[in-house]
């Protein structure tokens, strides 16, 4: 899974979306420059559960000294293994959405609320941790936080929306992953006994 941050959104007279790349990615496992394979369509939601069909782009890790992995190439507006848009669950994350506001009456459900609150309590450890290396990269500059040790993520999320999307971009260009469903099942697998 590659994550882009400059693309183009084209929509075809049948309703079909395009994501047009304007980069180069590279593979998260080896480094090594991808090339385009072939496409499939990606189901996506906005506000009230309206579905969007998305074409994107699967890409092969080419090259003589490549690893020969297949990876889709999402826009950061979208979230790996989550059907709605980063936005959306950003804001049910940060609180602004909530089950009884008019935009998000019917979808998203107050189950999935629940999960992906759940998710992010699971990944919040993670999401700091990447936080905080990004700012000590100086990939992005926030305003000065207060005592040592506070939180960069809790700074980040005050600073206005796309903290989500920035930081799961980071999180799976640089070949980490945040496993789909419940989390908690993934650790209580048999392999990890």
């Amino acid at each position: 899974m590659v994550l882009i941050s400059d693309y183009i959104v084209v929509r075809s007279r049948s309703g079909l979306e395009e994501c047009i790349s304007q980069e180069s990615p590279l593979c998260p496992v080896c480094g090594k420059p991808l090339k385009y394979r072939d496409s499939r369509v990606r189901i996506y939601k906005s506000y009230n559960g309206r579905k969007h069909l998305l074409r994107i782009r699967r890409l092969k890790c080419g090259g003589k000294d490549g690893c020969g992995r297949l990876h889709n190439e999402l826009p950061e507006f979208i979230i790996p293994y989550k059907h709605y848009a980063s936005e959306i669950i950003e804001n049910v994350i940060d609180g602004v959405s909530t089950p009884g506001d008019p935009t998000t009456e019917d979808y998203p459900c107050e189950k999935t609320m629940q999960r992906w609150a759940a998710w992010f309590s699971f990944y919040c450890f993670l999401f700091e941790i990447t936080a905080r290396c990004l700012r000590k990269q100086k990939l992005f500059h926030l305003r000065p936080i207060g005592k040592e040790g506070s939180s960069v993520l809790s700074v980040l999320r005050l600073e206005g929306t796309g903290w989500l999307s920035f930081l799961i971009r980071y999180i799976y260009n640089c070949g980490g992953r945040l496993p789909a469903g419940n989390p908690e099942a993934f650790f209580r697998r048999e392999n990890f006994s």
